[in-house]
């Protein structure tokens, strides 16, 4: 839907009177459609949200390549030993859903909180900042909301946790990397803050006017807005990153000219003509009406044993490419692996 170029209905229009959208509407109309849909087309009720596999998540969800975790009691600890090096909570769950290709090319985990810290979010940030590798930081609007929900969840957990949302600087930097049609006005909005929410630090500017994230990626898009948040990311933790154990590691597999792959590709498909056979006549004999229940991975066990036992044992034409491999192996002479290099 982003490709395409949707945006979602606006909400209304700023002191300024342009549209504002919000990306957060977006997921809760999908959500609420839904029962809906399911009332208008089974209206008996003889299907439910339940039995669509449409279950209720989480109030909280972490994000990480491709993967969804619900944040729970029994998550937390888990989730705490991800191998990443950024988490970001964010605190609009529809921006997370913006932002999730961006973060994925990072290996950067979201955790969407729909803006409550619950115990266990709380629980989950206090545990990966304890592993001592992962950098937590909080994604917020710039209006005094934003700014509460992080310094709030600081005092609760007495531990520092950067806060990289958006300030009145993102206009500039975003003008200084790319995109010079962007100003403040375009993004800024009037809002009637509660003035018990203020502190003496807090900057003035928040009393009467408020940056919204979605205001930022209806103006410059997904892409922009997660460059912004990498130059955040870098600037607020500017220390090395280990990622030993992020970047996978490489495969032989990966590396194969095409001659070799052509060649494993004919051994294979040898070996399949061998075995194709008995294969043909197991299904017709054995597997096409089984009287009672069948315990199929046993099945499967017998089967491979047959089929084994007849490419390695009795086809000559496999037997014939064994031998020529072993020639090779010795006229090449291939040196054995060291325990060493066996290790890593």
């Amino acid at each position: 839907m982003i490709a395409a170029g949707f945006k979602p209905r606006n909400k209304g229009a700023d002191g300024k009177g342009r549209e504002v959208y919000d990306w957060n509407a977006v997921r809760k109309g999908f959500t609420s459609s839904i029962n809906e849909i399911i009332k208008e087309l089974w209206s008996d009720g003889s299907v439910t949200r339940e039995s669509l596999g449409i279950v209720a998540k989480a109030r909280a969800m972490l994000y990480i390549n491709d993967q969804v975790y619900p944040v729970s009691f029994d998550s937390k600890e888990e989730l705490a030993r991800l191998k990443i090096t950024d988490m970001i909570i964010v605190e609009k769950e529809g921006v997370t859903d913006v932002l999730l290709d961006a973060a994925q090319k990072y290996r950067i985990a979201l955790v969407a909180t729909a803006g409550h810290f619950t115990e266990y979010v709380r629980d989950l940030i206090r545990l990966a900042s304890e592993v001592g590798c992962i950098n937590v930081s909080v994604l917020t609007d710039y209006d005094i909301d934003g700014i509460n929900m992080w310094r709030n969840a600081n005092e609760k957990m007495n531990i520092n946790i950067k806060r990289i949302g958006i300030t009145q600087d993102v206009v500039k930097w975003l003008q200084e990397n790319g995109y010079a049609d962007i100003r403040l006005e375009d993004v800024e909005e009037e809002y009637a803050p509660n003035p018990k929410l203020f502190k003496s630090q807090d900057d003035l500017y928040l009393q009467t006017k408020r940056i919204e994230l979605d205001s930022i990626i209806q103006k410059v898009g997904p892409e922009a807005s997660w460059k912004y948040i990498v130059h955040r990311l870098e600037s607020q933790f500017p220390g090395p990153r280990d990622y030993r154990e992020i970047v996978p590691e490489p495969k032989p597999e990966d590396y194969y000219p095409d001659e070799i792959n052509d060649h494993l590709e004919y051994i294979a498909k040898c070996v399949k003509q061998v075995y194709t056979p008995k294969w043909r006549e197991i299904k017709d004999s054995q597997l096409k009406e089984v009287k009672g229940l069948l315990r199929v991975d046993d099945k499967k066990a017998e089967i491979d044993e047959s089929l084994r036992h007849i490419v390695q044992e009795e086809d000559k034409s496999i037997q014939k490419i064994i031998t020529k491999l072993e020639e090779l192996r010795e006229f090449i002479e291939l040196s054995e692996l060291n325990e060493e290099e066996e290790k890593d």
